[in-house]
């Protein structure tokens, strides 16, 4: 993956008309510099895989990070979508669905450290 890119695995029940609206509502999210589909269907032939691109360096910087994964998970709760996992460079994952602001704060720490 590029810095600065993760993905969104959506599951397979979500639609493309579903999978374009919440690509078309992550590109709104304060901090993503795009959004798009990978031409590959993901994992296997039924899995849908969208990448989002943060602005420069937001991901590498814990201050940043923290508040737009936290407005990423909220617009993917907003659209109804559940089965949704965030994927982030070096292999870490993230449940939408499960995430608590603490999980997400972990995570960060973790990929970002704790440089504002």
């Amino acid at each position: 993956m590029e810095e600065g890119v993760f993905r969104v695995q959506l599951p397979k029940t979500v639609s493309k008309s579903d999978a374009r609206a919440l690509q078309d509502a992550l590109k709104q999210v304060n901090g993503v510099a795009n959004a798009g589909s990978l031409a590959a269907r993901g994992v296997d032939p039924g899995t849908v895989m969208l990448w989002v691109q943060a602005a420069g360096g937001t991901l590498n910087a814990a201050s940043k990070a923290l508040p737009l994964l936290k407005q990423v998970v909220e617009t993917i709760r907003g659209k109804s979508v559940t089965g949704v996992t965030l994927e982030f460079p070096g292999g870490m994952k993230l449940s939408v669905d499960k995430a608590s602001p603490e999980d997400i704060e972990r995570l960060v720490k973790a990929f970002a450290g704790g440089g504002g």
